[in-house]
């Protein structure tokens, strides 16, 4: 019925047009709800870290079809929440025998 050429450059030329169209995003759609994965690029760190800070109740997860999803709005909103001045971070100078509002004090027993 057909020959062997036509059949193999048909399927050259499906395989390279459904090749083009699996990297395609459809346009104006962004995906609001983020895997580990993407959620952990997003926030840029790592799997565990967006793990330890779900359980720490940072933000809320979703569980869909046994995969956790995570909303980028309450990453979002997390990080809003997390917003401070570089200067309540640093440790503060002080003089020797005071203790500043930013140390820690601990008893050695």
């Amino acid at each position: 019925m057909f020959d062997k050429k036509f059949i193999d450059e048909l399927a050259s030329a499906l395989a390279s047009k459904l090749s083009a169209l699996q990297g395609e995003k459809l346009p104006g759609i962004v995906p609001r709800y983020l895997s580990l994965e993407q959620a952990a690029t997003y926030m840029d760190t790592t799997e565990d870290g967006v793990r330890g800070m779900a359980r720490e109740h940072f933000f809320p997860v979703t569980k869909m079809g046994g995969r956790l999803r995570f909303d980028k709005v309450e990453l979002d909103k997390a990080f809003a929440a997390a917003k401070t001045w570089l200067n309540e971070y640093e440790p503060t100078k002080k003089e020797p025998g005071k203790v500043s509002a930013g140390s820690v004090v601990r008893s050695v027993a």
